[in-house]
């Protein structure tokens, strides 16, 4: 299961994947005033609330039409993460991944595409003669 930061998913839509309850507050006790089918958008993340007494889980925070906060917990499988991804939000590996990569040096960039880089010489050899012949007629 992929591991996104809470933080970047603040300005991104969630799409529900399982039914989700929807309450006035971010708290476990408080009661559902509606409830978001498969499929349908929850909302527009605005803001986020951890774990603390009262509340088992994260919650995202929403503004409906009117500017009233709403509220949907986090439960694995609650929510689309194709529709995160297709948003351009990383996961932390994917995030770790391309900062290595930025850090890299020249050795470890040659070490890690060493294969590639071998079948195009390979290919680029053995194609320089049939090219200079096709330029020549």
């Amino acid at each position: 299961m992929p591991v996104y930061n809470a933080g970047d998913i603040v300005g991104k839509t969630l799409i529900a994947k399982k039914s989700i309850g929807i309450k006035r507050s971010p708290f476990d006790l408080d009661p559902i005033i509606f409830t978001v089918q498969p499929g349908q958008t929850v909302g527009v993340v605005d803001s986020y609330y951890n774990v603390v007494p009262g509340r088992s889980v994260l919650y995202w925070g929403f503004k409906d039409a009117n500017g009233r906060n709403y509220y949907a917990p986090h439960l694995e499988g609650y929510y689309d993460l194709n529709a995160l991804s297709n948003q351009g939000v990383l996961t932390t590996q994917q995030k770790t991944d391309l900062e290595q990569q930025k850090n890299e040096t020249t050795k470890s960039f040659i070490e890690r595409n060493l294969k590639n880089i071998v079948i195009i010489a390979a290919i680029a050899f053995l194609l320089k003669e049939p090219l200079n012949n096709l330029s020549k007629k």
